[in-house]
Parts: C-alpha cells; structure tokens; sequence
C-alpha cells in the first residue's frame, strides 16, 4: 500500500510522502486550493464556492475551466503512476457538488488569493 500524503502549511505549503516532497504546483492558486481542501478536509466543497473564493472576478465558465485544471493538475502530482485515476483525490472530487453559479454571497473567515 501507498503511503499517503501529510500536507504541512507552516512555514510555506510542503506536501509530503514518505522521502517524497512536494513544493511547487502549478500556480499559487492550485497551492492555496490543496491547502484549503486539506485543511477544511471534513466539509463539502461546493464548486460555486470554491469559484468564488479563487477565481471571483472571472466569469462561470472560466471559474469552472480554472478550478478543472487546477484539480487535474493536483491529481497528476500527487497520483503515483499505476494507480487509477482520481484514486488519491477522489474524495475530494466526490464532495463537489454543484456548478459554479454567479452569485455575490461573502465569506468573511475567507479572503480570495
């Protein structure tokens, strides 16, 4: 069995699994998503708000196209070759729950990257 990932956000985002670590990602905000997966682990992620929260000035579609790669982008990191695909970020995926929407709802404890 694969060891799993430990997530390490103090001191800068590090992401590791067993002599493996992870410091870059494909931009700050694919960064700052896998922290705020990990760190909010147990909720649900609606795609509307996580538009929102990374991409709010951009429109639906391109908020969508945005989050998409970005998950694709953590998926192929962070997946280990031979396993099948969306395994390690499954989870993660299955909480999705809705299409991004424009909506204008704040989220005070939050501030967009």
């Amino acid at each position: 069995m694969t060891a799993l990932w430990r997530v390490e956000m103090l001191g800068g985002l590090r992401v590791r699994r067993s002599e493996q670590v992870l410091t870059r990602f494909r931009t700050q905000k694919t960064a700052g998503l896998l922290a705020y997966l990990a760190f909010y682990r147990e909720r649900a992620h609606p795609r509307e708000i996580l538009c929102e929260l990374f991409w709010p000035d951009e429109e639906v579609k391109n908020a969508r196209h945005n989050l998409s790669v970005a998950l694709d982008s953590l998926r192929k990191q962070l997946e280990p070759p031979g396993i099948g695909k969306g395994t390690v970020v499954a989870r993660i995926a299955q909480t999705f729950s809705s299409p991004c929407r424009p909506s204008r709802r704040t989220y005070p404890s939050l501030r967009p990257l």
